[in-house]
């Protein structure tokens, strides 16, 4: 596959920092939707995305992408413009990228972070998720004004139940950064899934809360 490289940011500086105030009030404010610009992105991924890594992947920071993200472009683009290592498996990763949050491999299989340093656990930006406003999760914790809801489609059942588990291992355990078409949506190991109707896929629901 081409090797091709992609633009990343025009001033690097102003708009990484744009960039990553935006990512600190999504993640100050739980299930908040908060837009995101960036570059053209290379394929498979999304704009948001791609500026998250553009702002967040360095030298010091092991990268795992799913296999929907392996390309050559994608590879060197990251290679290019962030240096930052990709590694094989995902607990050995500081940043992770989902692109098929169907094949995603269940949230304690990336880096939990310890007791000492919880904050070396993996962040996880996974994309394709269409949030509306209004009827299906909700979620309490630090940031949140009482409760929100969001309903995200896309994400399956097996998804939160690997996350009531995330939120057992609390103060470890992952973050999560949904990434739309437009914009990115932070999710904490701090937010708690306190009452949902997940659905299976199979015409059942399951309940949670």
């Amino acid at each position: 596959m081409s090797g091709a490289i992609v633009p990343g940011f025009g001033d690097p500086v102003l708009e990484s920092q744009r960039v990553f105030r935006a990512l600190l009030d999504a993640m100050a404010e739980p299930l908040r939707i908060v837009e995101i610009e960036g570059p053209r992105p290379p394929e498979p991924l999304l704009t948001p995305a791609w500026a998250l890594a553009l702002t967040l992947f360095d030298t010091t920071t092991p990268v795992w992408i799913d296999r929907d993200a392996q390309s050559g472009t994608m590879e060197a683009s990251l290679r290019f413009h962030c240096g930052c290592p990709l590694v094989a498996t995902p607990s050995a990763a500081a940043f992770a990228i989902v692109t098929d949050i169907l094949q995603m491999p269940p949230l304690d299989a990336f880096n939990q972070g310890s007791l000492a340093y919880p904050d070396r656990s993996t962040t996880v930006i996974v994309q394709g998720i269409e949030p509306d406003h209004g009827a299906g999760l909700e979620f309490e914790g630090p940031g949140i004004d009482g409760a929100r809801a969001l309903d995200l489609h896309g994400v399956p059942s097996e998804f939160w139940r690997s996350w009531k588990v995330n939120e057992m291992n609390f103060p470890c355990g992952v973050d999560v950064i949904f990434v739309t078409r437009n914009a990115a949506i932070g999710l904490p190991r701090s937010a708690r899934l306190t009452s949902s109707v997940l659905r299976t896929g199979k015409g059942d629901d399951v309940r949670s809360g």
